[in-house]
């Protein structure tokens, strides 16, 4: 439509019917019309701080509601905030690498022994991406005798596989030049000092790239990953063999030794006619990299998988999203590293002012929840509920046979335990090698000490990563001092502030807009509280027509 303007009012001089639509008559519906639709700056500035912590789009547009009071008083739509969203990771579309460095970059200044390095291709792009922090970096060079690494974790717009411990890597592929290349940059990083043990997911080019670069360390498939496909084949199977089916998680779950699961192996097989089966036979040929009676004797702390890293995964991904940027993720998982640490103090905090309860008061107990962090204390714990699950025999001098007395024991199942103990000395020993391999020690290495009246755990036996002692491990002795307390920025301040007087007054406006009494009501208390502003001086003063011209 064109108009002109004449004397007494408007002249319509050209009209095109082709692209109109029926007037709406209920005015709330105009709100959902393009014309009519916009986002504010000052709510695009609180939207932005919003998906810079990955809150979800329809849980912003709770968030604006309520600031505004309700939803239709919004000027825009869902679809709007999503649209306005992908702008902003459009923003860093083409200079993704660039401000990945110029991250890196700010994060050496502040911790000096941030490290990072990224390969090239062929064509200049970044081919592989490593990093660590400080505090990881001083952390592994105390606990390097287990890491946990899986590359299950693909989240990013370029889907490379996402590696966690101490560390974070991507690869723009998974083969093994590419293991290689993050293997050796991590070897780089921890100063050449290479893990005693480690767990992987089931991925055999990453195997070869552990052999090249860390030949004498102990290497462990993670036994839930390979237990996992084996189901698909072996699922239907077992299913209707129950009796086949026991046996085998019996030898997988119970044996202690690679001898007994050996014996077992061979005895299921001849009793179940088994030795042209090929997926049971695939799984037999690879037991010494997954079958836990292959690593009693290796340190490998309550992990039988790479779980933990997926738990961490898991968490990862309430932070993050597929559409993220590298550099966007980066700054996510540094947040998520942040609210670990501060649920850390939080807890060493709690120990310091509160007292775990205890089961027994037996004083060895009672010891050990002064000693222990919280968590470990919780298993260790569940460790002395179980003596009652055994009766105890003393066999000579030095030996002892635990027999359990209850149908099963957590992680210890049915069967009867040898243990080893010379009091005197401090020396314990149990065939279930649960000390080996969690640093811990076993209900029934307790329950021994109990029946001989031992009243403190022997120092021999308390495993230093598991006491509040070890997180001096993580501080950087170089950034102590103060309060650990700082307080808001400024411009975060001004943008909250904002954001809340806009939504306020915004809707006052509409109020006021609507009657001409409105408006002078509007326009006294407006002359009012420019005076007022101005007085508060130029800072203030200078923030007036931004602030009222909308």
């Amino acid at each position: 439509m064109m108009i002109k303007r004449r004397p007494n009012g408007w002249l319509v001089i050209e009209f095109t019917d082709e692209h109109n639509h029926p007037l709406i008559k209920k005015w709330l519906l105009t709100s959902f019309l393009r014309p009519h639709r916009d986002i504010p700056e000052e709510d695009k500035q609180f939207i932005r701080i919003l998906h810079s912590v990955n809150i979800e789009t329809s849980r912003q547009m709770q968030m604006m509601a309520r600031l505004y009071g309700y939803l239709d008083n919004l000027g825009y739509t869902l679809k709007d905030v999503a649209n306005y969203r992908a702008s902003i990771r459009m923003e860093h579309k083409y200079t993704n690498m660039e401000d990945t460095m110029d991250y890196f970059r700010k994060l050496q200044q502040q911790d000096k022994d941030f490290y990072y390095k990224y390969k090239l291709d062929e064509e200049f792009r970044v081919q592989n991406i490593f990093w660590v922090d400080g505090a990881a970096r001083r952390v592994y060079k105390h606990y390097n005798d287990c890491v946990s690494f899986n590359t299950t974790y693909m989240t990013n717009i370029y889907k490379m596989p996402f590696s966690i411990q101490f560390g974070c890597g991507f690869l723009r592929n998974e083969l093994t030049e590419s293991f290689v290349w993050l293997f050796r940059t991590f070897l780089k990083a921890m100063d050449g000092l290479a893990p005693i043990n480690i767990i992987t997911d089931q991925d055999f080019a990453m195997r070869a790239g552990i052999d090249e670069v860390f030949p004498n360390t102990r290497h462990r498939n993670c036994r839930w990953h390979i237990m996992k496909k084996a189901t698909k084949k072996l699922g239907s199977y077992l299913a209707g063999r129950k009796e086949l089916h026991a046996e085998f998680n019996d030898l997988v779950n119970s044996s202690m030794t690679p001898d007994e699961f050996e014996e077992k192996w061979n005895t299921m097989v001849q009793k179940h006619s088994l030795e042209e089966h090929e997926d049971l036979i695939s799984l037999y040929h690879k037991r010494s990299c997954w079958v836990p009676a292959y690593f009693m004797q290796s340190f490998y702390p309550f992990l039988q998988s790479t779980a933990r890293s997926e738990g961490f995964n898991a968490v990862l991904k309430k932070y993050v999203n597929p559409q993220n940027s590298i550099s966007d993720f980066i700054e996510q998982y540094a947040a998520l590293q942040e609210k670990i640490m501060r649920a850390v103090s939080k807890q060493e905090a709690d120990m310091a002012i509160t007292t775990a309860p205890t089961w027994s008061w037996h004083p060895i107990e009672v010891h050990m929840s002064k000693v222990y962090t919280r968590n470990i204390y919780n298993r260790f714990q569940a460790e002395m509920q179980q003596v009652m699950s055994y009766h105890c025999s003393q066999l000579n001098n030095n030996s002892f046979m635990l027999v359990c007395i209850t149908r099963f024991v957590p992680d210890h199942g049915n069967r009867s335990y040898r243990v080893t103990a010379d009091v005197g000395e401090a020396k314990y020993s149990c065939e279930c090698c649960k000390f080996e391999r969690d640093g811990m020690l076993c209900c029934h290495i307790v329950k021994v000490m109990l029946q001989m009246n031992v009243l403190e755990m022997p120092d021999a036996y308390i495993f230093k990563r598991w006491t509040w002692d070890a997180e001096e491990a993580l501080i950087d002795e170089s950034a102590q001092g103060g309060t650990g307390r700082t307080e808001m920025p400024e411009e975060s301040r001004r943008k909250m502030k904002f954001a809340l007087i806009s939504a306020q007054y915004r809707n006052l406006f509409k109020v006021a807009c609507l009657t001409d009494d409105g408006q002078r009501i509007d326009a006294k208390h407006a002359r009012e509280m420019k005076k007022e502003l101005a007085d508060l001086g130029p800072v203030c003063f200078s923030f007036f027509f931004s602030f009222w011209c909308f």
